[in-house]
């Protein structure tokens, strides 16, 4: 947990994750934090970024439920008042070629502002950006 004390002067927080695999919690703790951090109204937070890289064979059912707390907690209207621009860059590695699991996963991507980031990408208040790519990761 971040000392209490630095959340007033706290501005912009920046994280990257590379996801291997599915028992892997895709957000590395970072939930529980912002979490805790939301129960307390001095928040200074007004930017936040998360970049993940994943690889193409994990399961992103698991990483659905992830992003779906994440929309709950940064979508509640009370949690970090000063928070105004939002934005999660997901990149799908893909090691040799593009194949029929890379798609699906990229399909569920393309929803997800529908399915789980329903909160986020309805707040008026917040500017908020989601992007999706593929790259050949070697």
């Amino acid at each position: 947990m971040l000392d209490l004390r630095s959340l007033t002067t706290l501005r912009s927080m920046r994280f990257r994750f590379w996801i291997e695999n599915e028992e892997q919690d895709p957000f590395s703790g970072l939930i529980e934090e912002l979490e805790e951090m939301s129960h307390h109204n001095n928040t200074g937070l007004q930017e936040l970024l998360l970049d993940l890289t994943i690889d193409c064979e994990t399961n992103c059912r698991l990483i659905a439920r992830e992003w779906k707390k994440l929309d709950d907690i940064l979508g509640d209207p009370s949690a970090f008042p000063c928070l105004r621009s939002l934005a999660f860059r997901v990149t799908l590695g893909v090691i040799y070629e593009l194949n029929a699991q890379c798609e699906e996963h990229l399909e569920k991507f393309k929803e997800m502002t529908t399915r789980q980031l329903t909160r986020l990408s309805g707040r008026e208040n917040r500017e908020f950006h989601f992007e999706y790519s593929i790259m050949r990761l070697w």
